[in-house]
């Protein structure tokens, strides 16, 4: 159990950085972040290499240290989600913490450039502390940025709702959903073929599937129709039994959503 844990938090970890890593901006970002510390030449570049060298150093340097912040922060920030902490804590936490790989590796590469061989102790921390602010703050106003990054269904033409839902999904999981389950940030899709995180609102996921026929039954739940095998009550509370053998809790504000499920 805990291996599959473990291995769906890592698996979740590499389609957020994909997601991001395919997008043109990230590109862009990348140029102009080279490009600036080319310039303004940090860390003792300035005085050390002349531009075509600072141009080097950092074209190498900042692609490497952006993959070990970027899995760093977003396998803190997955990880914390699940837990139930909040989006600025999680993102916080991860964006302190990913400064010291991001540090240790500017250490590191500055050893191997000048063929140190006796550790610098000083100037790793000097590394550290210096590199814990930059991912903090690029961390946060990722955060920030990121705060509507889930589309609008209302606002995507030319496409059908529930295509712009199936293309987070992997296809080896098809079609036939048969749950949607809220989990914090996250949104697990059970289908016939197996289970997926995603990461968007449970408000979004149920209204990108509008044109399939489902009902919510709970703040946290929404079934597909076609998948409820029975109604059960117990002890005063409703639940809906699915053809996977899940029992799911009918909220009293949602039940009236259920009635139509008696005429089947």
């Amino acid at each position: 159990m805990i291996k599959n844990a473990s291995n769906n938090l890592l698996h979740l970890t590499l389609r957020e950085m994909q997601s991001g890593f395919l997008n043109i901006k990230f590109v862009i970002c990348m140029i102009a972040a080279v490009t600036i510390l080319t310039i303004a030449g940090p860390f003792g570049t300035l005085r050390s290499f002349n531009i075509l060298e600072r141009f080097a150093y950092w074209l190498i340097l900042t692609p490497i240290t952006f993959l070990i912040a970027s899995f760093c922060a977003t396998f803190i920030v997955v990880y914390l989600s699940k837990l139930g902490s909040g989006k600025w804590l999680s993102h916080g936490i991860a964006g302190i913490a990913a400064g010291i790989p991001v540090g240790i590796s500017v250490w590191a590469f500055h050893l191997l450039l000048n063929n140190q061989i006796a550790p610098d102790w000083n100037f790793l921390s000097t590394m550290i502390s210096n590199t814990i602010p930059i991912t903090f703050a690029i961390t946060m106003a990722y955060a920030s940025l990121s705060q509507n990054k889930t589309p609008s269904v209302a606002n995507v033409k030319g496409s059908k709702s529930s295509d712009l839902f199936f293309n987070r999904l992997p296809k080896k999981l098809g079609r036939d959903i048969i749950s949607l389950n809220a989990q914090d940030h996250y949104v697990e899709v059970r289908t016939t073929l197996g289970s997926e995180l995603i990461l968007m609102r449970m408000n979004d996921a149920i209204a990108e599937l509008s044109d399939h026929e489902g009902l919510q039954i709970h703040r946290s739940w929404w079934v597909a129709r076609k998948h409820v095998v029975k109604i059960l009550s117990r002890d005063g509370k409703k639940f809906l039994q699915l053809t996977n053998k899940t029992r799911v809790p009918v909220s009293r504000s949602f039940s009236k959503n259920i009635q139509s499920l008696t005429q089947k």
